[in-house]
């Protein structure tokens, strides 16, 4: 979200689970942070995202004794609560970091390569989707995660939305008999397209369902589709497309354009402090 404010080449480091993505160091996780190699670094802010919603006990100290100042965001649980995390007053990263232009920017951008993405799918047949984190212990998401929220975006319908749940195992008969999926798609980050060879499939081997007998496997492969962020606009896409591949080169389009009108980020000042 820093990135899309145009806040870049403010990071210092991120956590361990960015690493891969923005090529930065690295100072533990959120809820184990790395205090030493943090210190080195010498930040003016830190901004974490605890499990539970308090800050480790270490950065919450080195805080109060006044070494940098500490932000806490809340997990977002869905595309209503990444807007809030940019552009609310009081502890939104526009506030964080003292530019809520910047925030409202990104925010208004996301908003809008959402609508404009939906808006090509609005008319069509809206699939049955297992999203599968889990191939090999049939973990999937369910319903009201921000995960279903986006692939309601990209035109489809949650396969497992009669479970209830909203992560949950399913056995192979749950999933020939109650979700029945036209397409499957693994959330992997950075992973690999499906190949015939892939172990995972073999999960769904013998299956009569429709995503099995028409071979519709696909990996969501966008670095961040399992972090919900200003990011999101990217999987949505990348969802849509692969549930409506007839449509590809229109989404595309249609997410591309978006992203070049009102809402570019605001170039960072250059006496902002550095997160």
């Amino acid at each position: 979200m820093l990135i899309d404010m145009g806040k870049g080449n403010h990071l210092l480091a991120v956590s361990k689970d960015d690493s891969s993505v923005l090529g930065l160091p690295t100072c533990g996780t959120y809820n184990r942070p790395d205090i030493e190699q943090l210190l080195a670094l010498a930040p003016d802010l830190v901004i974490t995202q605890p499990d539970g919603g308090e800050p480790s006990p270490k950065l919450q100290k080195l805080a109060d004794a006044g070494v940098f100042k500490l932000a806490v965001l809340p997990h977002a649980r869905s595309v209503a609560d990444v807007s809030q995390s940019l552009i609310d007053a009081d502890w939104g990263l526009g506030a964080v970091v003292a530019d809520p232009q910047a925030a409202s920017a990104a925010e208004r951008k996301m908003r809008q390569q959402l609508d404009s993405v939906a808006a090509v799918v609005s008319d069509r047949d809206r699939p049955r989707v297992l999203l599968v984190l889990n191939p090999s212990t049939l973990g999937v998401i369910g319903p009201k995660t921000t995960h279903d929220e986006i692939l309601q975006l990209a035109g489809g319908t949650n396969a497992a939305e009669s479970f209830g749940s909203s992560y949950l195992q399913l056995s192979r008969e749950q999933v020939q008999t109650i979700a029945r999926p036209d397409v499957i798609l693994l959330i992997q980050p950075n992973g690999q397209s499906v190949t015939e060879s892939d172990a995972w499939l073999r999960s769904f081997e013998g299956l009569t369902v429709p995503a099995v007998t028409q071979r519709r496997f696909v990996v969501i492969r966008h670095p961040q589709a399992s972090l919900p962020a200003s990011s999101i606009p990217a999987v949505v896409a990348e969802i849509a497309a692969a549930i409506h591949p007839q449509d590809a080169q229109a989404i595309q389009r249609a997410y591309e354009l978006a992203g070049r009108v009102e809402g570019q980020p605001v170039a960072p000042a250059a006496n902002e402090t550095k997160p």
